[in-house]
């Protein structure tokens, strides 16, 4: 029996420009061993995680009354934001800590099972202040706590060839009250089956997966800023994934997904909701990305690269009462890499978006939407020891 032990600790703060402080930690402990019962191979694993994030949020809120309204395909702008009208300070913090055990059988003929379940428990405490000289309302604080089993079964009856079923369970904390009364957690249910090929010694690799996804109580918010959770909704389709190298140092990557199912099934009549396309969920979406590594001696370390991400239609908001036009962006890459030593350089730059496409990115649940990035240069050093 072979047992091996891994431990990591991990903590970050972030600031943007809407954020006054967002900290988070996160720790994780794993334990493998691998043993045999007879002709059965057993790879087990069990393991423990703890993660806390503390979030404070300042909101403010201006405009000149009577703004005209606008959509996507009739802009107005005001001439003036006006002066901020109120605030809000909103501060939150997540406790979660998991435990999960989980068996992966191999079994004659090419036969892999896989069984485990994971508990978690989690916490949600909040606040809000509104206003100046506005009391601070602290919410009820919540304690969730789910049980999720997972399993799956992969059978290779060639060694270029792997077919796959899968299930499993997710629970995601509360996040969010609505009238001062906690949100339930959201809870998920996942079927896959799929299969994976490898061809030309691994030089060419694809994936096709067909997914059932349910999920229970998704946090949604409306125009007037109210927070609800849908019963239950939806989604399934086919995912395909490509890699491949075309010629030395030169990879090809490619995906594309098909969801021609996403749609509302449990929600309050009155939301008008149910039996409607989610939101911010494309039918079709896909990328194709290439990259080449100079293989010759003068040019050795230079990297470059280009790739296409397109999205397709999406409604705005959950009532099917607009939808928003598809879009494709051209992004390109260069870096170098050079050996210091025993340490390894690398410089990269990355340009987004690089024709200054145009187009909607966010698309919220209560109908509003964010323009995406312009053009954008990103560039970056790493040193690895």
């Amino acid at each position: 029996m072979k047992l091996d032990v891994m431990t990591d600790f991990n903590t970050k703060k972030s600031r943007q420009p809407w954020v006054r402080g967002n900290i988070s930690g996160f720790f994780t402990s794993l334990l493998t061993g691998k043993f045999n019962t007879g002709f059965v191979k057993h790879t087990a694993l069990f393991g423990a995680d703890y993660m806390r994030s503390d979030q404070r949020i300042t909101s403010a809120f201006f405009g000149p009354p009577g703004t005209p309204s606008t959509n996507v395909y009739d802009l107005v702008h005001a001439p003036d934001f006006g002066a901020i009208s109120d605030y809000s300070t909103a501060k939150t913090s997540w406790p979660w800590f998991g435990i999960y055990g989980q068996d992966q059988i191999e079994l004659p003929y090419h036969v892999h099972l896989l069984a485990g379940l994971r508990y978690d428990t989690a916490d949600n405490n909040s606040s809000v202040k509104s206003g100046i000289n506005a009391l601070e309302r602290v919410y009820p604080s919540t304690t969730n706590d789910k049980i999720s089993p997972r399993g799956g079964i992969l059978w290779q009856p060639l060694p270029e060839l792997s077919l796959y079923g899968s299930y499993t369970e997710n629970f995601g904390a509360s996040q969010g009250n609505f009238n001062a009364t906690p949100l339930n957690p959201q809870t998920a249910e996942q079927w896959e089956v799929g299969s994976k090929t490898e061809l030309f010694d691994g030089k060419l690799s694809a994936t096709l997966a067909y997914y059932n996804l349910k999920k229970q109580n998704l946090r949604m918010q409306d125009s007037i800023g109210t927070v609800r959770a849908i019963g239950e909704a939806e989604t399934r389709g086919l995912e395909f994934d490509l890699t491949g190298q075309i010629l030395p140092g030169w990879q090809v990557i490619g995906a594309y997904s098909y969801m021609p199912y996403a749609k509302t099934l449990i929600d309050t009549p009155s939301a008008g909701t149910m039996g409607k396309r989610l939101h911010n969920t494309p039918e079709n979406s896909g990328s194709l990305w290439t990259t080449y590594d100079f293989q010759d001696e003068a040019l050795r370390g230079l990297k470059i690269g280009a790739g296409v991400q397109a999205i397709g239609t999406r409604y705005i908001g959950y009532t099917e009462t607009m939808k928003t036009a598809g879009y494709a962006t051209l992004n390109l890459m260069a870096s170098q890499m050079w050996k210091v030593g025993s340490s390894r350089v690398t410089a990269q730059l990355n340009a987004d978006n690089l024709l200054d496409k145009t187009y909607l990115g966010g698309i919220y649940s209560y109908g509003t939407a964010l323009y995406g990035a312009p053009r954008t240069f990103i560039g970056s050093i790493k040193i690895e020891y």
